[in-house]
């Protein structure tokens, strides 16, 4: 009972002098059941009495094995809160003005992350630029946003650095808008909803060959915090409906449990163990597995069913108006491909096609459709398979020093970052005389 008071039972009622739950005080005469009936009567009577104690200790045990799994997660593993928030406006950012050191998996070691008030990594920057500043704007994903790697050594930084060796001693300003998780079509939104208030002059949009098509079409992957477009039969882009929203437990649970974070983790590690392992039989058995891919495998495909190139389109058109839109902005536009790990290491690439059900496969593929695709928005496109490959000579994962993405697959390490920036900055520089008179350049 809610006021602490125990029920009275027909069978076992007490009169207590001027008491007003008492019979007599009510002048009622107290009520004898008898038989199957009364006994049936007081079971029902006695039911919640009973379960209620029960119920309440099956509440307090389950809460405290997961107070000691919430305390064994925060003990023994490096489970920190999710950096990324949802966004109704921009779709994902990472948490506004955090900094703190956090264990990434990847490198295997604390890196100290810091995000600015726009919920981007590094520094805070001024809306308006100060005279003579030339400002450089990098959008992208995952590889941008580098996690896994010191600030001073991502290909943002590298590329600031680079830039402001010039001979002319021109400042450059190189801002980092990439998100994990982000597809073309998103930065496109962020381009509108926060980059182009910064006024950049050069707008570097990175392309991702690992992931980025698959991200930006729904009919290879499905991400409720991503933005998707779509091409209408008139050959319109279009945004497709978007709701980041999530339930407010989910949040919470999200931002204060360890355990609930680790548990995510590992479900999805044990989906994705599966999922292998279904595509390597379905390789097996002589099933084209490539477009299964999400993009991975599939955007090497040089013969692309129906879905991959309709992801192929969709890419088009969103490179198409970005470069428009930052042309229209009186600014440059680059597009720089990002090399997967597979163009680098002929290995893993030839342990990797296996499992494309001999679906035609080449490893150029991608660069040449995003030349193709780069060239007809009248984008800088920049291409860097070849320097990778230069760097690492042997073109194998057993050669550790010359690897540029971890464990040869996954983000860049600290030389991938290095040569990519490389890369960028030998196609801003090469854009002829540019680059040594941008002194007399004034701030837009």
């Amino acid at each position: 009972m809610a006021d602490g008071l125990q029920a009275a039972t027909p069978g076992n009622v007490h009169r207590v002098k001027g008491s007003a739950i008492s019979p007599a005080a009510n002048h009622e005469p107290p009520v004898v059941r008898q038989g199957a009936g009364a006994g049936l009567e007081t079971a029902r009577r006695l039911r919640p009495a009973h379960l209620l104690p029960r119920l309440g200790l099956t509440v307090l045990s389950f809460a405290v094995v997961l107070a000691v799994l919430e305390g064994a997660t925060r003990l023994f593993s490096h489970v920190v809160p999710p950096l990324i928030c949802n966004d109704p406006v921009v779709g994902t950012r990472y948490l506004p003005d955090f900094s703190g050191w956090v264990y990434v998996p990847e490198c295997d070691r604390d890196v100290l992350l810091s995000f600015n008030h726009d919920g981007l990594r590094g520094p805070d920057f001024a809306v308006e630029k100060s005279p003579g500043v030339y400002r450089v704007a990098v959008v992208g994903d995952s590889m941008i946003a580098a996690v896994a790697t010191d600030e001073d050594k991502t290909l943002v930084r590298q590329l600031e650095k680079r830039l402001n060796a010039n001979p002319a001693g021109t400042r450059y300003e190189v801002m980092n808008f990439g998100i994990s998780g982000s597809s073309t079509g998103q930065e496109l939104v962020l381009y509108h909803e926060i980059v182009r208030k910064y006024r950049p002059d050069i707008v570097v949009c990175a392309f991702c060959v690992a992931n980025d098509l698959g991200d930006n079409c729904t009919g290879l992957t499905s991400n409720r915090g991503r933005i998707y477009f779509d091409v209408d039969d008139e050959g319109r882009l279009e945004p497709l409906p978007f709701s980041p929203g999530r339930a407010r437990l989910t949040s919470w649970l999200n931002r204060y449990s360890r355990f609930y974070v680790w548990q995510k983790s590992a479900t999805q590690l044990a989906i994705n163990a599966v999922r292998t392992g279904a595509l390597a039989m379905a390789a097996k058995v002589g099933h084209d597995v490539a477009p299964l891919e999400s993009g991975g495998l599939g955007i090497f495909c040089t013969a692309p069913g129906d879905t991959l190139n309709h992801a192929w389109l969709i890419t088009d058109k969103l490179v198409e108006r970005m470069s428009h839109e930052v042309h229209d902005d009186g600014a440059e536009f680059y597009l720089a491909v990002l090399p997967a790990g597979w163009q680098v290491c002929d290995d893993i690439w030839t342990r990797t096609i296996e499992n494309a059900g001999g679906a035609p496969m080449s490893i150029a593929y991608p660069d040449e459709k995003l030349s193709e695709i780069g060239t007809r928005a009248q984008a800088e496109v920049v291409l860097m398979t070849d320097m990778f490959r230069a760097a690492a000579p042997h073109h194998a994962i057993d050669y550790e020093d010359e690897l540029l993405h971890y464990d040869g697959l996954g983000h860049f390490n600290d030389r991938g970052n290095d040569v990519a920036a490389a890369a960028i900055y030998q196609a801003i520089a090469g854009r002829g005389e540019r680059v040594t008179k941008t002194a007399s350049v004034p701030a837009r």
